[in-house]
């Protein structure tokens, strides 16, 4: 039986599709995916070399077809048109950053980006922003204690994502311009108990003498007088 998160990101899945997924540990998602028919195939691909050892183990006890699993970093591990929808999840949004900068010239024939960044992603939307990927959507949830966010991303309309009146792009970055939008009590509950830690940071920061940090308390500053507002 697949998690909560896998099944968020199985079923963001178009059916048919040809699948990466990277970062793949244990192959359940990929066996999820070819078991249901969802995928038409799946390449389950991940650096380290023990994970996929337990991959190809549970594949052949899955008794299911059309998976390869594949050791590498990243999307070096894919072919430029092999593959139509990429899922990246279980690591932080700086690392797919650059799995998804080094792997731009796999990205040219990928139309659909499902990403679970296990914190916050708002190095991910700034990327997005930066070459052309547009948030079809978004949403967050919870699943054994911890929150996270799953992003479908698809090629072009990266500026007309961030469509929020009055909001910046550096919040909706922050945030989520979908996620804003919906304002789902998942949403308020996580950024809830995130707002003391917030200000706890911006506290020590206007203690601090250093003036590199003012930027950043600043930006924290933003973060929170918008959380305020908006959560009111």
């Amino acid at each position: 039986m697949l998690s909560e998160r896998l099944r968020r990101l199985h079923k963001a899945v178009a059916p048919g599709a040809r699948v990466a997924d990277i970062g793949c540990d244990h192959a359940r998602l990929a066996i999820a995916l070819r078991r249901s028919e969802r995928a038409a195939h799946v390449v389950a691909s991940d650096v380290a070399a023990g994970p996929l050892r337990h991959a190809r183990l549970n594949i052949a006890h899955a008794n299911v077809s059309g998976i390869d699993v594949r050791l590498g970093f990243g999307l070096d591990t894919l072919k430029q048109g092999e593959v139509d929808t990429i899922v990246i999840a279980g690591m932080g949004a700086t690392l797919m950053v650059e799995i998804l900068e080094r792997g731009k010239a796999v990205l040219a024939g990928v139309k659909h980006l499902v990403l679970q960044p296990a914190a916050e992603a708002e190095p991910l939307r700034c990327w997005f922003l930066r070459n052309g990927w547009g948030i079809a959507d978004e949403e967050m949830f919870e699943d054994a204690g911890f929150y996270y966010e799953l992003l479908n991303v698809t090629p072009g309309g990266s500026r007309r994502a961030y469509h929020l009146n009055r909001v910046s792009v550096e919040l909706q970055c922050v945030f989520g311009p979908h996620l804003i939008k919906q304002t789902t009590d998942v949403f308020r509950t996580r950024w809830r108990a995130a707002l003391p830690t917030l200000e706890n940071i911006v506290a020590d920061m206007r203690r601090s003498r250093d003036p590199r940090t003012e930027r950043k308390r600043l930006h924290f500053e933003r973060r929170i007088a918008f959380l305020r507002q908006l959560l009111a």
